[in-house]
């Protein structure tokens, strides 16, 4: 999906090629498993501060 991004966007493009070596493309267990937790608490912010949770 960000490969089409940075095709049509080239600020996006420069600034892709500068992030994607520093994605892991196999995480372990544990990175995945922190991941997945990042996520959820991150989810549960944004519905906070948008009010979605009420």
């Amino acid at each position: 999906m960000f490969d089409v991004l940075a095709e049509t966007n080239p600020a996006f493009a420069a600034m892709w090629q500068n992030v994607r070596p520093t994605i892991n493309p196999d995480p372990t267990l544990e990175e995945q498993t922190d991941l997945e937790q990042q996520s959820v608490h991150h989810s549960a912010e944004i519905f906070d501060d948008i009010n979605l949770n009420n």
